[in-house]
Order: structure tokens, then sequence, then C-alpha cells
């Protein structure tokens, strides 16, 4: 059936491209596929599938870019708790510490640090880095 079609067919990596290009450029409906991203993410996160489950809020996050702190701040932030997390749980202490850095400097208010500085404080925990996680847990920002 392909045989008979006068359409040429594009090789894979090109319309991957393509596509990609198409998604980054319109920020409505890179948002919304940062949001499908988000929920795989979540699904996976769910059935322990962690290094799943970061690929999908990664795969989520290079979707959106500085502005999207400001227009789309839940969804970012969310996208960036939600991966800092499974890479502790995936053991990428250096990544999950980068993230939860940036995470402190953008959180809009005491829950949400609160939140992040429990996740700081398991990191510390499951390096043996005992005086810091006692540091950050008592943390007043």
């Amino acid at each position: 059936m392909l045989q008979n079609s006068t359409m040429p067919l594009l090789p894979r990596p090109v319309t991957i491209c393509l596509v990609v290009s198409l998604v980054t450029a319109a920020s409505p409906v890179s948002s919304q596929v940062a949001t499908i991203e988000l929920r795989a993410g979540r699904r996976a996160k769910e059935s322990a599938a962690y290094a799943s489950a970061s690929a999908y809020f990664s795969a989520g996050m290079a979707l959106l870019n500085e502005k999207d702190w400001g227009s789309q701040y839940e969804l970012t932030f969310s996208l960036w708790l939600e991966r800092a997390e499974c890479e502790l749980l995936t053991s990428n202490f250096d990544t999950a510490e980068q993230l939860i850095l940036e995470l402190l400097q953008r959180s809009a208010c005491k829950i949400q640090q609160a939140g992040i500085y429990h996740l700081k404080v398991q990191l510390h925990e499951v390096k043996g880095e005992y005086p810091q996680a006692v540091t950050s847990g008592l943390a007043r920002d």
C-alpha cells in the first residue's frame, strides 16, 4: 500500500526532529505535552519505575523554558520537584541536589519550601550526611 503512495516519506530522524521543532515552537502545545509528560511520570512513579518517571519529567522540563516559571509555574515546579524526587530514588544524588537547590530559589511559598527541605533532608540522610540533614531540617528562609 505504501509503495503506491505518491507522498514522499521523510526518514524517521527528520520526521522526529520536525515534530520536536513544532512542539517546542508552539508554547500552548508544548505546555500540553509537558502536562502529559507529568501525568505519565507520576503513573510511572506510582509503579516504582523511578528511572522511567524521571525520563518523563525530564522530557516535560525540556519542553518548557525560563518564561514558563512565570506563565506555567505550577506545571514547571511540579515537573522539577517530581524529577528531583526520582533522581534521589535512583541514587542520582548530584542531579537531585542541583534540582533541589534550583527549586529552593524558585519556591513561591513556605509550604513548597518545607516540601523541598524535606527532600533535601532525605538526600543528606541517604548520603550519610547527618549533620547536613539536621542543618537542612532546621533551615529557615
